[in-house]
């Protein structure tokens, strides 16, 4: 490069300095996504926006983006949010609702429902559980909001119906990060029953639950309080009650720090996985003992911190723990997570034809998710 040049550039360079400094112009930052999240206030909730607001800001304050709503529930509305949290609702809820609820979550949103059993029984007489609003959608992801006061003799705000939870009967789970200890001075808080899922937060040694007929009436029988739940590629937060998270309570113990821990799994970006499923093509009658599969995550991650017992073919079907092997398997330059499955629980669940199967799990404490195509055949 000739004097001239260098002369030329270097005076090029003073000029930006010089406009940049005086018109004060700053470097263009690619702006993240923000999580938005919508409370439902639509259905005689007792968690609203106007109780809730000391929550609120510390979301806001954290990058969310917080609205309520006061109409229908729909699919399309919905699809324009990361999280919904409905909070111990009273009213009903349409069919249409409840199934946009569920298609919501099935399609990777996030739900958070708050519920109390025993309130709604003794409110009103003549209804049934079943009957319970947050009942009808919780039994859409295999929850149940039980009729019971959790007890706890030793450990409690204002009396042994309002128990205190705490360490070490929380489970360790982003939604429990930094959760020592949560209660709520003076509230009755209820149990609740999971087909599948996580249980996150139960009563401690002496705990049990009574005043309504409750599955866990001993002593000792630490009844649970808080559940985590996957569904299809969302997820689902259950917890009886709000008041942990009502502005009369949410400073109290780590009810606020829970709250945020919440929103934050719950919205949480979902890690795009590679997966390729072995055999290409499925023999029905095949009485092969497995069937293989090899999972690649974004160079971000690293396939070493997924959790195997999180990771599940078509959300029902564990892999097994062992055999696994970390190899470059499709000679990308990237390892990948090679699992296996029982074959006999997916013929169970298979039929003639194309079939798409998805996996998911955990990969440093983030959900991910990818699927295969295979051809299953049942030949004569």
């Amino acid at each position: 490069m000739n004097g001239k040049a260098v002369s030329g550039m270097m005076l090029t360079l003073l000029l930006i300095g010089m406009l940049t400094s005086a018109f004060n112009i700053q470097p263009v930052k690619a702006e993240s996504t923000p999580i938005n999240l919508l409370i439902d206030e639509g259905h005689s909730e007792w968690l609203v926006s106007g109780n809730a607001q000391t929550l609120i800001q510390a979301l806001e304050d954290n990058g969310y983006v917080v609205d309520t709503f006061s109409g229908t529930l729909t699919q399309s509305l919905l699809s324009t949010y990361c999280v919904l949290v409905i909070g111990t609702a009273w009213g009903s809820f349409a069919q249409s609702e409840i199934q946009a609820i569920e298609d919501f979550v099935k399609s990777g949103g996030g739900l958070w429902l708050t519920g109390l059993g025993w309130s709604w029984v003794d409110y009103h007489p003549g209804s049934t559980l079943e009957d319970y609003p947050m009942n009808k959608i919780a039994q859409r992801f295999g929850a149940f909001f039980n009729p019971d006061i959790i007890f706890d003799p030793t450990d409690y705000t204002s009396g042994p119906a309002s128990a205190i939870f705490h360490s070490p009967f929380i489970e360790s789970h982003p939604v429990t990060q930094g959760v020592m200890r949560i209660g709520a001075t003076g509230a009755l808080h209820g149990s609740i029953s999971i087909q599948t899922g996580t249980i996150l937060i139960t009563g401690d040694g002496d705990s049990y639950g009574g005043y309504h007929e409750s599955p866990y009436p001993n002593p000792g029988s630490h009844p649970p309080n808080c559940a985590a739940i996957r569904y299809g590629s969302g997820k689902v937060i259950v917890i009886s009650e709000e008041g942990f998270f009502v502005d009369n309570h949410v400073d109290e113990y780590d009810n606020k720090r829970l709250g945020l821990n919440i929103i934050d799994w719950l919205g949480a970006p979902v890690v795009p996985a590679t997966v390729d499923i072995d055999p290409d093509t499925a023999n029905l009658k095949s009485m092969g003992k497995w069937i293989t599969a090899y999972i690649g995550v974004p160079e971000d991650y690293d396939v070493n911190d997924v959790d195997i017992s999180t990771v599940k073919l078509n959300g029902e079907i564990p892999a097994e723990l062992h055999p696994t092997e970390i190899g470059d398997y499709d000679a990308d330059g990237i390892a990948d997570l090679m699992v296996k499955f029982k074959r006999q629980d997916l013929m169970a669940i298979l039929s003639v034809g194309e079939a798409t199967l998805t996996i998911t799990g955990e990969v440093d404490d983030t959900y991910f998710e990818g699927s295969d195509t295979i051809r299953v055949n049942n030949p004569h």
